[in-house]
């Protein structure tokens, strides 16, 4: 009898080493991290394919958005205007600031990137990156501006020089 008690203790320590071991991976995998995922640090400018617009200035043209990163400490992203011909028109200043950035990986691939520094210009943006190869990025965002409430997809980015 006193054996079995032995067994029984020893088997439910074994199971319950087990749990917390698979627990402990979880909560590593969940954490946040300081800075942007490496995928985004390869290149400090990242720019979307032109498309059309309708919401233009100077008529209807084509827009391009550009993600922005400068040392993991401020990412966000601009938009850039063009004609009809194609020709630049107008350049946006940099919108959806995120200072001091941390990030949290999601899946294989794809990451969630949130500011810890908040300004009175900063709209609490987030943005969801997600690796497409080598050379390319997708990406969400949402904020507290109306258009961007829920997570938007902004498009497929390429890595750019600045």
């Amino acid at each position: 009898m006193h054996h079995k008690k032995i067994l029984i203790k020893l088997f439910l320590g074994i199971i319950l080493t087990i749990i917390l071991g698979f627990s402990s991976i979880n909560i590593k995998a969940d954490s946040w991290h300081k800075g942007i995922p490496n995928v985004c640090r390869r290149a400090k400018l990242w720019k979307s394919n032109l498309f059309r617009s309708k919401d233009f200035d100077f008529g209807k043209g084509y827009m391009r958005y550009l993600l922005l990163s400068s040392d993991s400490k401020i990412f966000g992203y601009s938009s850039d205007w063009y004609t009809r011909n194609k020709k630049m028109a107008d350049q946006g200043s940099v919108e959806g600031t995120i200072y001091n950035p941390v990030y949290k990986k999601t899946s294989a691939n794809k990451y969630i990137v949130k500011g810890t520094k908040y300004v009175k210009s900063n709209l609490n943006w987030q943005y969801i990156i997600q690796k497409n190869g080598k050379k390319h990025l997708k990406e969400w965002m949402k904020g507290n501006y109306k258009p961007f409430y829920k997570w938007t997809y902004m498009g497929t980015f390429t890595k750019s020089k600045l």
